[in-house]
């Protein structure tokens, strides 16, 4: 291969994920040493309360600009992408504005749920959808004009403003409001703080609004759509739990999803990111199968020990960490990991529906996996067992992520054989510290003691990898 799309294959990618990563750690360990914190100041009930305000925001956001946001990237032109931009905040302000129709009506929506409390949520909902739509469109505007400290730099804001905000809140006694508010709060300085940096490298555009509406409507007609169907059937639970359930069934699982699917989510966000703008070039450059490759075993070589170690450790994990009325959330923990560690791998190169053009086959995708999702709460709930609910759940979510992973790869022109080895190689390496994690299971009943073994584990793999996986591992020309 020319040093040309070598390059495009590896070093181009790596600086830009490595920066929206380093920031994404940061953010993330001032959640994460918060947590344990939080777990003790709030019930689960309150974190069912936010983990239902966060699923709506995110359903309503997803479809709140039209998915013009992910046309910000493609425009020959700077000026016509600072269109699409203006476009995708103007639908934006006025998707928020919209939803501002929940607060009168929060109380009958709270009945149709047979949860009163749910009506406290609703207040913060048109405020959370316009500052999660307006800072989705800012990050990728700074990702096209190559602003990813701005963007890391934002993500560290928001965490910086939204932990102490709920530990205040918690330490004063305040119930899932807190919860929500102080998320609220971070997530709008983040916003504030990317659209300040966007203000300073673009104008919005307001000629030629309508062309390029025109020009990209592939993007309502099958990517809103298609976003939608997939954010609404990752948020399922949080709407047929608590329908099915009592809320704190609703907080065991936010606090299992959140403590094993954020993180990888924002590191997968932050990969996809780069990974949009990077497979359209490499698609012109001939580089695309390598690009695919790359990024495909580099999320796998991170994504499968955390993940296969959970399945065996979590409930002791959790109990450890969180306090041992939150060992519950472990278990769910352990349900939902298999589908995670696809969704892990795929979903970052699942932008090569919208490089290839092919985004009807992505709501298709979609719509068959939010009707399977539905399908299997509904049987769950009707059986009035919870974990049974959410292992269904967690298995038909594996299945279909599975069938993505494979379709992507094939559509990335992806190597088969070499993407089945490089997952082999990464489990051969993760067996003797998976071993470990193993027999303190087995041998201990103490939560502190195999949650150490899960530690000197960890310990041990980042060592193996390093020693056997150099390859992933970015060198010094890489990080530029």
């Amino acid at each position: 291969m020319p040093e040309s799309l070598r390059a495009l294959a590896s070093g181009s990618l790596v600086g830009p994920v490595l920066t929206l990563v380093t920031g994404t750690v940061a953010a993330q360990a001032l959640a994460y040493l918060a947590r344990p914190l939080l777990t003790r100041l709030f019930t689960p009930e309150a974190f069912g309360l936010l983990g239902f305000y966060l699923a709506a925001v995110a359903v309503l956001s997803t479809a709140a600009m039209g998915k013009y946001e992910d046309a910000i990237p493609l425009p020959a032109s700077d000026r016509d992408a600072a269109g699409v931009w203006t476009l995708a905040l103007g639908l934006g302000l006025i998707a928020s504005l919209v939803s501002l129709i929940v607060i009168p009506l929060r109380e009958p929506i709270a009945a149709l749920l047979y949860r009163p409390e749910v009506a406290t949520a609703l207040w913060f909902i048109p405020a959370g959808v316009w500052a999660t739509a307006w800072g989705r469109a800012n990050e990728v505007w700074l990702t096209r004009v190559d602003r990813f400290g701005s963007v890391s730099g934002a993500r560290v804001a928001q965490n910086a403003v939204m932990v102490p905000a709920q530990i205040g809140a918690g330490l004063t006694g305040g119930a899932a409001s807190g919860l929500i508010g102080g998320h609220l709060a971070g997530r709008v300085v983040g916003t504030l703080v990317m659209f300040g940096v966007a203000l300073r490298s673009v104008r919005p555009v307001l000629s030629d609004l309508g062309r390029l509406a025109g020009q990209y409507r592939r993007f309502p007609l099958f990517s809103m759509p298609s976003g939608f169907l997939n954010t609404l059937s990752t948020q399922l639970p949080a709407f047929l739990l608590l329908a099915y359930f009592a809320p704190d069934v609703l907080g065991f699982y936010v606090l299992a999803y959140g403590t094993l699917a954020v993180p990888m989510q924002l590191i997968g966000g932050a990969v996809g990111q780069v990974f949009f703008v990077r497979a359209a070039e490499a698609r012109r450059e001939g580089a695309l199968g390598p690009l695919t490759q790359m990024v495909f075993a580099r999320l796998s070589a991170f994504g499968l020990f955390p993940l296969a170690a959970m399945v065996l450790a979590a409930p002791a994990a959790f109990g450890a960490v969180f306090g041992a009325e939150w060992r519950e959330a472990g278990v769910y923990a352990q349900l939902l990991a298999p589908w995670l560690y696809f969704s892990f791998v795929s979903a970052p190169i699942s932008a090569l529906f919208d490089v290839l053009e092919q985004q009807p086959w992505e709501l298709a995708f979609n719509a068959v996996l939010v009707t399977a999702r539905v399908a299997a709460l509904v049987i769950g709930g009707q059986s009035g067992s919870a974990l049974w609910t959410v292992g269904l759940f967690g298995a038909v979510s594996a299945l279909g992520w599975f069938v993505h992973t494979v379709w992507m790869l094939r559509w990335g022109q992806a190597d088969g054989r070499e993407a089945l080895q490089a997952v082999g190689r990464h489990a051969l390496i993760a067996a003797a510290p998976l071993a470990l994690v193993g027999v303190a299971v087995w041998l201990s009943e103490s939560d502190l003691v195999v949650t150490a073994a899960l530690g000197a584990a960890a310990l041990l793999w980042a060592g193996l990898m390093m020693r056997f996986e150099p390859g992933l591992w970015p060198s010094a020309e890489e990080q530029q």
